[in-house]
């Protein structure tokens, strides 16, 4: 794989990949892209004229390239997407991820726009106040999970692990002891 490297503008950098992103490409692409995201100043864009193929792992260079930008607030834009890299973009639902343009030019222009960093993560919610213990099993991301040939169906839940289903919801079950679905037990048939 060969990559040019262009600075039309100070600290602007355009990247332009050539032939395939594929698993034995993207290695070194993905050191290339990440030098020019760290050297950039103004923004970088990548044209994927040149590209003929990319699969998951060309996307994912992509992505990363995308989190590195946006960790320093640095403007990243894709520009003459190939119909191959735009059917691997819509094959995963990315393709709005990503600031596309059509030209080089429009891609400068996107990036004299204002980027922000990304929001800092939300701090950690409290637990509830509530009268008496309250039960792990009532968290909202719970769900019903009745594994092949077993008589019992289980209710697995992120944080407090998996208990069976015909339990109460206030019973309170020590997380240790419920925390794998070997912990349970297994009636044959």
């Amino acid at each position: 794989m060969h990559v040019a490297i262009e600075s039309p503008q100070p600290g602007m950098t355009v990247v332009r990949p050539q032939g395939t992103l594929d698993m034995h490409s993207v290695p070194a692409f993905h050191q290339i892209l990440e030098a020019e995201v760290h050297r950039a100043e103004r923004g970088l864009i990548v044209a994927l004229a040149d590209i003929t193929f990319m699969d998951s792992s060309g996307l994912a260079v992509l992505i990363e390239g995308l989190k590195w930008s946006r960790g320093r607030a640095l403007p990243y834009v894709l520009t003459h997407v190939t119909p191959a890299v735009q059917r691997v973009l819509e094959l995963a639902r990315l393709e709005h991820l990503f600031p596309i343009a059509p030209s080089v030019e429009e891609a400068e222009r996107q990036c004299t726009r204002p980027v922000h960093a990304a929001p800092p993560a939300p701090p950690p919610t409290p637990p509830p106040t509530s009268a008496g213990p309250a039960s792990p099993w009532r968290a909202s991301r719970c769900r019903i999970w009745q594994p092949l040939r077993w008589d019992h169906t289980f209710l697995v839940c992120p944080r407090a692990g998996v208990r069976p289903a015909s339990a109460r919801s206030s019973d309170q079950v020590p997380a240790p002891m419920m925390s794998t679905v070997s912990a349970m037990p297994i009636t044959s048939r």
